[in-house]
């Protein structure tokens, strides 16, 4: 089943709405609003072809984000329509680049537990791979 919501509603709405973390935050929240996308038509957005078709999943999936806006209770909270294009832009695939970051990190985490040396990461690790950044969240 999917998870709609964050751990708690609480959390999110201060991390969206933080001039450092508010980027991170919307990631987080975008790739759960590309979840719910689909789960409601069985394909990721974006993967067709034409431009007009591609300019549909934009709408769509920023209505999707605006209602889980509301479902979430997030007050003040927008998503920036440039997050989503570039979210539709891609199609669901997956960066070389991007995916060789995240599983070293993964590897590094896994060592951790393995050897326990070290503290691991304690909750939800976004790596934005539009700016560059990381940040762990605890929801």
């Amino acid at each position: 089943k999917e998870d709609s919501s964050p751990g708690s509603q609480e959390d999110m709405q201060p991390l969206l709405q933080s001039e450092s973390q508010a980027n991170n935050a919307s990631t987080y929240f975008l790739f759960k609003s590309v979840d719910r996308f689909y789960t409601q038509y069985n394909r990721f957005p974006g993967t067709y072809e034409t431009k007009e078709q591609i300019e549909e999943d934009v709408a769509l999936l920023k209505g999707i984000a605006t209602s889980m806006i509301s479902e979430w209770g997030l007050k003040e909270c927008s998503i920036q329509e440039d997050m989503v294009v570039e979210l539709v832009r891609c199609r669901g695939t997956q960066l070389h680049t991007v995916s060789s970051i995240v599983g070293g990190i993964a590897a590094q985490e896994a060592i951790k537990l393995i050897t326990q040396q070290f503290v691991p990461i304690c909750g939800t690790l976004i790596f934005n791979g539009i700016e560059s950044t990381s940040a762990v969240f605890n929801f």
